[in-house]
């Protein structure tokens, strides 16, 4: 009896083995099938909230590698998102191996321009919660809104100091230059989050903006590049290639 028991022990041990090697040999589509699923339960859980609730809810993120999403989600519903946050992101992460073990090539993330989705207010649409962002706000409000984190950006350039060259990056923003573009430095050795934010809200309205214009997008000109970072009479200044 004993050494039956050992051997259904045994056995159970090894479907569950075989079992979960099965669920990792999905493929990179039935992958994204799962992780897509996933995606739409958060979006369940977001829609469709009451406006009573809005002084409950707050605005979390879902980001994912070179992209991200806001969701406006009720304070008793928190611990359900980060679970399927949680198990959205793991799927991902499913699929992303399968991709490499499939030999498809994988572009690295652009950290060069800074454009994630930024949240601007709640508002109340048909006795529903509205998350008014960078991604649909109006134009006309995004101009306005542009041009004050535009300045927002200037007086961050301008209170930086530095007194040598390491440590020192640069971003790109959207500008009405030319060429579109202006380079930013910025200090690796803080914490870069608050200025990923205001880029990110400032390059999407003016993106936005110009394209609603008609002119033509970034890059109407082909901009030049960046050759480093230098201390300058105390200032980071960019140094770009002749």
């Amino acid at each position: 009896m004993h050494h039956t028991f050992r051997a259904l022990a045994l056995s159970a041990c090894i479907i569950a083995l075989l079992s979960a090697c099965k669920k990792d040999e999905r493929t990179v589509s039935e992958w994204g099938q799962l992780a897509e699923a996933k995606l739409r339960q958060i979006e369940r859980l977001s829609s469709d909230l009451p406006c009573q609730q809005q002084a409950n809810v707050v605005i979390k993120d879902l980001s994912n590698g070179c992209s991200s999403k806001l969701y406006p989600i009720l304070n008793s519903d928190l611990e359900t998102f980060e679970k399927l946050k949680e198990e959205y992101i793991n799927l991902v992460g499913k699929q992303t191996d399968a991709m490499i073990k499939e030999g498809i090539i994988i572009d690295p993330c652009q950290d060069l321009f800074w454009s994630h989705e930024q949240p601007i207010r709640l508002d109340c649409n048909n006795d529903k919660i509205q998350l008014i962002t960078s991604y649909n706000v109006s134009v006309s409000e995004a101009a306005p809104l542009a041009e004050n984190t535009y300045n927002q950006l200037m007086r961050y350039v301008e209170s930086q100091v530095c007194t040598d060259n390491s440590g020192w990056d640069y971003t790109a923003i959207v500008t009405d230059s030319p060429s579109r573009i202006q380079y930013i430095p910025f200090s690796r050795k803080g914490d870069v989050r608050e200025l990923q934010k205001i880029a990110s809200l400032y390059n999407v309205l003016k993106l936005r903006i110009i394209n609603n214009s008609g002119e033509q997008p970034v890059y109407n000109s082909q901009p030049k590049g960046v050759k480093s970072v230098e201390c300058v009479n105390g200032k980071p200044t960019i140094q770009l290639l002749n």
